[in-house]
């Protein structure tokens, strides 16, 4: 899924963004400072992505251009310019704001993978709001809580549903009459 907000805020085409959370991803996962770009990569890049090499190419040189990465001493080896990237890192401070405001329940290595897969789409202020709602909600209806992970998952996106708050306006007014 592609945030356009943050993808128009940081100057990219879609291919560019696509291609930069994938190298972002891989780099993360191999817990790299650098980013190599061999065959490997690129067949897991045209296996999820559709691109042919050709065009992986086209996109890494403008990804350069526009400083997201620099050229080392190495072939093919980039480094990534940390304050471009600054976007998708996620901020393990907010991650325990939230999880302390949630009331710390559930897994907390759950939550906090739910919340880097979330991050990406919604900024924090709007989970911290979104919570704020949800404790309401739970306090008026008295449900039982859900886990912090099931609440962030990306897929069901429970932190999105509708909630009853003291402040909320029902459907009455002049426009339903």
């Amino acid at each position: 899924m592609i945030d356009h907000w943050q993808r128009k805020s940081l100057g990219l085409t879609c291919d560019e963004y696509c291609v930069l959370l994938q190298i972002y991803d891989y780099c993360k996962l191999k817990k790299l400072k650098s980013f190599i770009y061999n065959k490997q990569f690129a067949s897991h890049t045209k296996k999820y992505l559709c691109l042919e090499t050709q065009e992986q190419v086209l996109i890494l040189r403008s990804l350069i251009k526009k400083g997201f990465f620099h050229r080392t001493k190495i072939p093919n080896r980039f480094t990534r310019d940390q304050s471009s990237l600054a976007p998708f890192e996620m901020n393990d401070d907010a991650f325990e704001e939230l999880w302390s405001k949630f009331g710390k329940v559930g897994n907390k290595k759950m939550a906090k993978d739910a919340y880097e897969k979330t991050i990406r789409y919604d900024k924090h202020e709007f989970l911290m709001k979104r919570c704020s709602m949800y404790l309401e909600h739970l306090s008026i209806t008295q449900q039982s809580q859900l886990h912090m992970s099931t609440w962030l998952n990306p897929d069901k996106k429970r932190y999105m549903d509708v909630y009853k708050t003291k402040n909320r306006k029902h459907a009455e007014g002049s426009f339903f009459k």
